[in-house]
């Protein structure tokens, strides 16, 4: 997956490099060594918040995957359920953003509803220490790295972290061979969804992650993400033709509904503090011309 994933990476990173800058237009060096060096220059431009991207990524990364090979798929999803939580915590202890109460009534809720999507299938025991650790290590992992790129938002706004992306595939690829993976390995008929997962839904997936944190809070974006954790059953049924259960059903309408609910009573807060500014800035306005002195 990850070779697909940094191969469609790169060749998109290239041919996107042409509207980067009007520099690369074929000129001295010619198109595509230009186009390496503006990539480059890219790179270079994330700073250390980059870095440390990549070194927090790559092990939020194998943590997921690595996890379920100790422990359920059920027993990961609850674990890594709690990042809006982290990224709430981090948000508001490093980058003094307090979450709304919404935020934090929606998170709560969200929680609740995954630990009752997979009620019947948790196993916890001595065994499978390590693999809820993993999944811990994935969840703090994303949280943190939310409020990362929410904080480059700021300190580097110019900066674009989707350059980063084939680096970090190569880190994990590599190390997934180091933990035994082989693409030998593969079976010939799944090689098409693996195609699919890594040339088209990994890079548009992260790549939105990545600029989700530029427009809402670190909190929000990880709140966001839980419908993974809904939407996977779904895809099953429609794919596979898995029926759910209907506790699986209420928990992922009940999960649906407090993202919907919380973005809507977002949408009315953000509206009334826009119309208080500009009630403010109209009567701003309106005693400098008052107290202006006349001619």
């Amino acid at each position: 997956r990850h070779v697909f994933y940094a191969v469609a990476m790169t060749a998109g990173i290239l041919v996107h490099g042409a509207w980067w800058t009007p520099q690369v237009d074929g000129g001295e060096f010619g198109w595509m060594p230009r186009t390496f060096m503006v990539w480059k220059d890219r790179i270079v431009g994330t700073g250390r918040y980059g870095i440390v991207w990549i070194v927090v990524q790559v092990p939020s990364n194998l943590g997921f995957i690595i996890g379920q090979s100790h422990t359920t798929a059920a027993n990961v999803l609850i674990v890594v359920s709690t990042a809006p939580l982290w990224s709430a915590l981090i948000s508001w202890i490093v980058l003094g953003e307090p979450p709304p109460l919404r935020t934090v009534v929606a998170i709560i809720a969200a929680i609740v509803a995954i630990v009752a999507l997979f009620w019947g299938e948790l196993v916890v025991s001595s065994d499978e220490l390590t693999g809820l650790l993993l999944a811990l290590m994935c969840a703090f992992g994303l949280a943190l790295n939310f409020n990362l790129l929410r904080k480059a938002a700021v300190s580097v706004p110019d900066a674009h972290f989707p350059v980063l992306f084939p680096l970090q595939s190569v880190v994990c690829g590599a190390i997934a061979l180091l933990f035994g993976a082989r693409p030998g390995n593969l079976l010939l008929e799944d090689l098409p969804w693996v195609i699919t997962q890594g040339c088209c839904v990994v890079p548009i997936s992260f790549i939105a992650l990545t600029v989700g944190p530029k427009y809402i809070s670190a909190a929000e974006v990880s709140l966001w993400l839980l419908l993974e954790t809904v939407l996977g059953p779904v895809w099953v049924w429609l794919v596979l033709g898995e029926e759910p259960s209907p506790t699986a059903l209420w928990a992922g309408s009940a999960l649906v509904l407090i993202l919907i609910a919380h973005e809507c009573v977002g949408f009315k807060a953000r509206g009334f503090e826009t119309s208080q500014s500009t009630k403010e800035s109209e009567e701003l306005d309106a005693n400098q011309v008052t107290s202006a002195p006349v001619p």
